[in-house]
């Protein structure tokens, strides 16, 4: 495995895969008060800097951050352990496998349905921009009616005024 950071929570046994990875050292006297699991965790020291680092056993040599002074540190494996003891059966790999296969299989489904979902987004947004378009034209087309209106009541105004001006002359 790659180099891991260290985070300040206790480290719980992994339950499956995901959990596996993410083994990290912390503090052995922790902000929270936990004590350790001395069956299952490994308590070590920094070869740098002698700060006291606390990892679970399936941890053990896989190097890691230390919590003090950030330099890499390998975590040591137990006297009487052996790097066999944390492999896994053939059956929890093969459920590990096919769960894993039923996880990669969901979101490629998922993964087709938002792509699907972009598309039909971008076909209404598409549609949306030409209605707007046209909702724009329409807008500059009644624009130019009113105009056309209000200079025709301009006009008819003008006349009605003559008009009763002619009418008042001739009373």
């Amino acid at each position: 495995m790659s180099q891991l950071d260290y985070s300040d929570d206790r480290i719980e046994a992994a339950a499956d895969v995901e959990e596996a990875a993410d083994f990290n050292a912390v503090d052995v006297l922790d902000e929270h008060g936990d004590d350790f699991d001395s069956e299952t965790d490994i308590i070590f020291d920094c070869p740098h800097c002698e700060h006291q680092l606390i990892i679970h056993v399936r941890g053990a040599g896989l190097t890691v951050n230390c919590t003090e002074c950030g330099k890499p540190v390998a975590v040591p494996i137990p006297e009487g352990i052996e790097m066999s003891d944390f492999d896994e059966s053939a059956e929890e790999l093969f459920v590990q496998v096919l769960q894993l296969r039923r996880a990669l299989a969901s979101a490629e489904e998922r993964n087709a349905e938002l792509v699907a979902t972009v598309a039909e987004l971008r076909e209404y947004r598409s549609a949306l921009e030409s209605a707007r378009v046209r909702m724009g034209d329409r807008c500059a087309d009644i624009r130019e009616q009113m105009i056309l209106i209000h200079q025709a009541q301009s006009e008819i105004a003008e006349a009605t005024e003559q008009i009763e001006a002619l009418l008042a002359e001739e009373e």
